[in-house]
């Protein structure tokens, strides 16, 4: 798991954009998505 997480720390940092207002709207939206993603697996996992 965190293998992972440090894999995808690393995808993150590569493709950091220039603006830094830029970078914060994707880390917000990556923020989302992860919440998002967990809140599906509970889901699936609770109705499995």
């Amino acid at each position: 798991m965190s293998e992972h997480k440090n894999f995808q720390y690393k995808e993150e940092n590569k493709s950091t954009p220039s603006r830094p207002l830029e970078y914060k709207e994707r880390a917000n939206e990556s923020k989302s998505t992860r919440q998002m993603l967990r809140s599906i697996l509970e889901y699936s996992s609770r109705y499995r």
